[in-house]
């Protein structure tokens, strides 16, 4: 993950794994809110680039997870991730505002579970309530040439 904040970059090269993954909750958060902002105003341009931002950090929590040791939780984890990357490019084709709130509100409720883990504290009670998926879990397009 390349930051043009050297302070952020500092961040990133120090942090322990455990607070890596929650940069990485907080960096597709960010992502996604810009690209609502974008969303509103039209510009096309920034929204794909963020959005695709947001499923690039999104694809490597998928990709980081150990299926094998860490049995029922990874396995359902890697589903929600999976549904998110798929609502994230429903989100980029159909522009659906909605798509991307319940993206942001999953990946808060994950961050905010997360920050409990790795330091203890209690998460933002100004957090919106957890989302449950809607609709069935479709695993992503693959393109092979």
């Amino acid at each position: 993950m390349k930051s043009n904040d050297p302070y952020k970059e500092m961040q990133i090269r120090s942090a322990k794994p455990t607070e890596l993954v929650l940069l990485l909750y907080d960096g597709s958060i960010n992502f996604l809110k810009q690209a609502k902002q974008h969303m509103h105003t039209g510009n096309i341009e920034e929204r794909v680039k963020l959005i695709n931002r947001a499923i690039e950090i999104v694809s490597e929590l998928l990709a980081s997870l150990n299926l094998t040791e860490g049995g029922a939780y990874a396995y359902k984890l890697s589903q929600l991730y999976t549904y998110m990357i798929n609502r994230l490019f429903v989100a980029n084709v159909t522009q659906s505002m909605e798509a991307l709130d319940e993206v942001i509100k999953l990946l808060v409720t994950l961050r905010d579970g997360w920050r409990i883990v790795v330091t203890g504290a209690q998460p933002n009670m100004s957090s919106p309530p957890p989302v449950q998926p809607q609709g069935e879990v479709v695993m992503p397009l693959t393109l092979s040439a």
